[in-house]
């Protein structure tokens, strides 16, 4: 049966959550705010620019913070972003088709995807939350990423690593593949990704080759 996997971008195909832990905690630390990589990553990881968490430290800190931060992780992600480890070697045996949605811009994923040399297996199937109405944890994305790429819901399968992710996967009903392997994951984000009950779990990229090949 033809299925299509849907895949989140940042944690998921390219390792960008490691880079701005370490950008932002030491940014933010000059403006007085100071965190351990650990409570960044239990806090911020997984929540968009508009969530209160959010909000409420920028609150603290200049106006230009935000810009300013934004900036230094456009940088650092420049230099250093790779894909997730094993992430080409599964995908280049997936004899599914496949494409991104991911709530960053359109412009930042296809940029991100270029870096990592992951473009030659989503093309222009490449989706971002700035093409419909809300963003994770509505279902807004994969239905509209599932829909412009012709297939049903029932023959969508999504690949997250966030819990807002997962849930957005569960809102559209369809199928979802909690996945922890990349560099940002810690104990604590394992386990808050397990407890919203994905329909299957990896937390190393061989599993998830292992399971998506076995569909």
């Amino acid at each position: 049966m033809k299925k299509l996997i849907i895949f989140d971008c940042d944690g998921t195909l390219v390792d960008s959550e490691v880079i701005a832990t370490q950008v932002f905690t030491a940014y933010w630390a000059t403006h007085g705010v100071v965190m351990t990589e650990t409570e960044f990553k239990e806090k911020f990881i997984g929540t968009g620019s508009n969530a209160p968490v959010v909000i409420e430290n920028l609150s603290k800190m200049p106006a230009h913070a935000d810009e300013e931060g934004d900036a230094l992780l456009d940088e650092a992600l420049s230099k250093y972003l790779t894909a997730v480890d094993g992430i080409s070697t599964l995908l280049s045996s997936l004899n599914f088709e496949m494409c991104v949605a991911s709530n960053s811009s359109l412009k930042y994923v296809k940029k991100a995807l270029i870096k990592t040399k992951l473009t030659s297996y989503f093309g222009e199937k490449v989706f971002s939350s700035e093409q419909v109405d809300n963003p994770k944890p509505a279902p807004d994305l994969f239905i509209h990423a599932s829909s412009v790429c012709g297939y049903q819901i029932e023959d969508c399968i999504v690949v997250e690593d966030s819990v807002s992710g997962v849930r957005a996967a569960q809102n559209a009903n369809m199928k979802v593949i909690g996945f922890s392997g990349a560099g940002h994951f810690i104990p604590s984000l394992e386990e808050k990704l397990k407890a919203v009950n994905p329909d299957w779990f990896c937390s190393t990229t061989s599993e998830l080759h292992e399971l998506l090949n076995s569909f």
